[in-house]
């Protein structure tokens, strides 16, 4: 009533493959080539080569290369992590971390910046007549984290102004017509701010748009955001505070290492002149006859030209029928951000901005000879007609 079962097992093949002096030996799912001094084993996935003191395994996306006892090298895309007993070292792009296991250190060391920035503010005060001295304020910031040593500003005059004469002499010197310039070589320190002062004499209140330009001219370090020098292929953006200085815009728009500053004018008024003339008769010869008339004595005045001031204004209408004509019953927009622009040396410098009234109407008044445009900022659901 019982009975027994013997069944034989046989092992997985070995296959040894011998050709001096390497030895191959493979067996399902693994394969390890001897050659002298080293090994290599292959299983799906991996593959770990040992040679004297060293061991290195790879898996897809990283490398482990153990090199001494206790010590590991392990690599991934963008990073390096290296293991010795107490301490792991990593390192990315621009940055490396080493941390001890003894009171915990990280130290990380990152590539130094060199980064200056610059503002010019308008003066207070304004409109300005002819014969002003106009101050303006220049402000140098070391953004970055290394001491600014010397660097050179330049400060280009508008037509009609000219560097004062004041007491003591300022510090700037002209170094062609309308160009000034000043170079301090006091350290700028990381985080530091410094505030510079030039005087300009209005000369000439006749010429419209006055518009006062400065720069970084040359430094002693390579900025990582502007280009010293370059302020006339900068695009233009008045910057009007203190704090503007910490503004850094997208690369390909504004540098903030030039400013701008616009000053009001007020143009003279037209020049009088007054005389008395006695009274006597006056004989004009024209042809085809003679004139004579009599001056009773008196005064005579005479007005000479001078620069009028103008005005641009219209008005902001919801145009139902979409004809660009304001007609009965098409009421004013209210609201609407309206900004005035000059085009100085070819560039369009906003320099006014109101809002439209109740009736949608606005006006930018007092305005000096000149080429102006207009923005609007066209609520939301509406369109221009």
């Amino acid at each position: 009533d019982s009975d027994i079962a013997v069944l034989t097992l046989t092992a997985p093949p070995t296959t040894t493959t011998t050709a001096a002096p390497n030895t191959t030996t493979t067996v399902p799912g693994a394969t390890t080539t001897t050659v002298p001094g080293a090994t290599t084993t292959t299983v799906p996935g991996a593959t770990t080569t040992t040679v004297a003191g060293a061991t290195t395994t790879t898996v897809p996306g990283a490398t482990t290369t153990t090199t001494v006892p206790g010590a590991t090298t392990t690599t991934v895309p963008g990073a390096t992590t290296t293991t010795v007993p107490g301490a792991t070292t990593t390192t990315v792009p621009g940055a490396t971390t080493t941390t001890t296991a003894v009171g915990a250190t990280t130290s990380t060391s990152v590539v130094p910046v060199y980064d200056l920035a610059l503002v010019k503010l308008s003066p207070s005060g304004g409109p300005f007549v002819e014969g002003d001295l106009v101050p303006f304020t220049v402000l140098v910031k070391n953004q970055g984290d290394v001491t600014a040593s010397e660097f050179t500003l330049r400060d280009v005059a508008p037509g009609g102004m000219s560097l004062a004469v004041t007491d003591p002499v300022q510090a700037w010197i002209e170094v062609s017509a309308g160009v000034f310039e000043l170079t301090d070589t006091t350290p700028l320190l990381a985080g530091e701010t410094r505030s510079y002062e030039i005087v300009l004499s209005l000369d000439d209140a006749t010429l419209g748009a006055y518009v006062n330009g400065a720069e970084i001219a040359a430094d002693d370090g390579d900025d990582t955001d502007s280009e010293p020098g370059d302020i006339d292929t900068d695009p233009v953006v008045d910057r009007e505070n203190p704090g503007d200085i910490d503004t850094d815009l997208p690369a390909g728009e504004d540098e903030d290492d030039s400013d701008i500053s616009i000053i009001s004018v007020t143009p003279p008024t037209p020049a009088t002149t007054t005389s008395t003339v006695p009274e006597g008769t006056t004989t004009s010869t024209v042809p085809e006859g003679t004139t004579t008339s009599t001056v009773p004595e008196g005064t005579t005045t005479t007005t000479g030209p001078g620069v009028e001031s103008g005005s641009i204004g219209d008005t902001v209408f919801d145009d139902a029928d979409g004809d660009g004509v304001q007609d009965p019953g098409e009421s004013g927009v209210p609201g609407v951000i309206v900004v005035l622009e000059q085009i100085v040396d070819g560039q369009r410098v906003e320099i006014a901005e109101t809002v439209t009234d109740s009736n949608g109407e606005y006006v930018f008044d007092e305005l000096a000879p000149g080429e102006y445009c207009l923005k609007f900022y066209v609520p939301a659901g509406m369109g221009v007609s």
